[in-house]
C-alpha cells in the first residue's frame, strides 16, 4: 500500500481551512457510513476527554479519513468486532512498555506501519501546546482511538 504523504495531509487540512462545510460533511459521512466508529466515538470511555480534546479527536479522525479516501478511494464500513480487535491490539502494543516515556512507546507502532506520515500526524496532534494542555491519560486514549480508526479505514479500503 502506498504511503500517504505529509503533503497530502497538509493539503487536506488547508482544504478544511478554506471550506469548513466540507469538514462537517465528512464528519457526517463518517457518522453515517461507519457506525462502529461512530459508536466508539460516543462510548463512555470518551467521557475522560474534555470538550476540546474530543473536538481535536474528531478533527484528527476526519483528516485521516479524508487522506485515506483521497489516496485510495472508498472505505468499506468496519464491523464492531473488527474495530474492537484493532483497538485491543493497539492498547496491547502501547501497554507493553509502561515504564517507558510515551513517545518511545510509540516506536512499536512506527515499526508496524508504512503510513509513517499519517501516524506522525496523529501523534503530533495530541501534543500539549500553548493553546491546549492534554493530560497524559487523555493522550493515550486520543492516540489509540485515532490510530484504531486509521487502521480500520485502511483495512476497509476497496481494492
Amino acid at each position: 500500500m502506498v504511503a500517504i504523504s505529509e503533503d497530502l495531509i497538509m493539503e487536506v487540512i488547508e482544504s478544511f481551512d478554506r471550506n469548513e462545510k466540507a469538514f462537517f460533511a465528512i464528519q457526517e459521512t463518517i457518522s453515517n457510513s461507519q457506525p462502529a466508529i461512530a459508536a466508539m466515538l460516543t462510548d463512555e470511555s470518551m467521557e475522560l476527554l474534555n470538550d476540546d480534546e474530543y473536538e481535536l479527536l474528531w478533527f484528527v479522525i476526519i483528516v485521516v479519513y479524508q487522506c485515506i479516501t483521497q489516496q485510495f478511494g472508498d472505505v468499506l464500513p468496519i464491523s464492531t468486532g473488527s474495530l474492537e480487535r484493532i483497538e485491543e491490539d493497539n492498547w496491547e502494543l502501547l501497554g507493553e512498555n509502561v515504564n517507558v516515556p510515551f513517545r518511545a512507546r510509540l516506536d512499536t507502532f512506527y515499526a508496524r506501519t508504512n503510513q509513517e506520515d499519517l501516524l506522525s500526524f496523529i501523534e503530533d496532534s495530541f501534543e500539549s501546546d500553548d493553546e491546549m494542555h492534554i493530560a497524559p491519560a487523555s493522550r493515550e486514549v486520543l492516540f489509540i482511538t485515532a490510530k484504531s480508526c486509521m487502521d480500520a479505514f485502511l483495512d476497509g479500503v476497496v481494492a
